[in-house]
């Protein structure tokens, strides 16, 4: 059985998604530069929970705006079959 992707949210800013918070910690520390050793970045991270993924909403821009909440968002970049970890969202472009 496939692992569960789920989507943590790791600042106030940023949200990624991955099979679990080490995994996610490895791909942003990678992605940044921070330091391996360090927690920079890494403000009190969480698991979305149901509730905060059928109500959190991704705007994407470009010709037409497309709104799609947390979960409908993760379900299309499973069947997409996107590599995880990554970044999911974040509240500056």
């Amino acid at each position: 059985m496939p692992e569960e992707i789920k989507v943590f949210k790791v600042n106030d800013y940023e949200w990624w998604a991955g099979v679990d918070l080490e995994s996610i910690r490895n791909a942003y520390k990678e992605h940044t530069g921070i330091d391996p050793d360090s927690d920079e970045g890494f403000d009190h991270p969480h698991e979305v929970g149901e509730a905060g993924m059928s109500k959190l909403i991704i705007f994407e821009d470009g010709p037409e705006e497309v709104r799609q909440t947390f979960r409908e968002y993760l379900n299309h970049l499973i069947a997409s079959n996107h590599e995880f970890p990554c970044y999911f969202a974040g509240t500056e472009c």
